[in-house]
């Protein structure tokens, strides 16, 4: 199986917890970590140097220079954890296409999405039970084993 190529914009605790996920799967090469432009959080800077992983620190994502600055990673996908910063533009990845410019109206959408699974009951319960059945898998490590 081929790596897939992340760059990962994050910050916080939330972000530190997230990083041990991905940072155990081999099947994860992590190519950046981009930080909160105003962040008091050196964790993930080291992090960063620990695993020898490319630490950014830009005060507007959406910036030519910052997107001309990602798109040399080539990356199969941006993952966001605990990220105050919005993407505005749409950019491609090599098998992807990343989109991060909320509306009101895609907000509204996603809101009666929701709504209407839960009303209808989609994917919120096993069928013939009152809820989805027990997890017995456990997770070590890495989430493929």
């Amino acid at each position: 199986m081929n790596e897939i190529k992340i760059g990962y914009f994050a910050d916080g605790p939330w972000a530190h917890q997230a990083f041990d996920l991905l940072i155990r799967d081999k099947t994860i090469h992590m190519l950046f970590i981009c930080v909160r432009y105003d962040t008091q959080d050196n964790t993930l800077k080291n992090y960063a140097a620990e695993h020898n992983i490319d630490y950014i620190n830009n005060s507007n994502i959406n910036s030519d220079v910052f997107f001309d600055q990602v798109k040399k990673y080539k990356c199969d996908l941006f993952v966001s954890m605990s990220f105050k910063q919005i993407w505005v533009r749409i950019y491609v990845c090599s098998r992807c296409l990343v989109r991060r410019s909320s509306t009101i109206w895609l907000d509204i959408k996603i809101l009666f999405m929701t709504v209407r699974k839960v009303i209808l009951r989609d994917g919120i319960s096993s069928e013939g039970e009152v809820t989805m059945s027990k997890l017995t898998r456990t997770f070590k490590g890495n989430y493929h084993e």
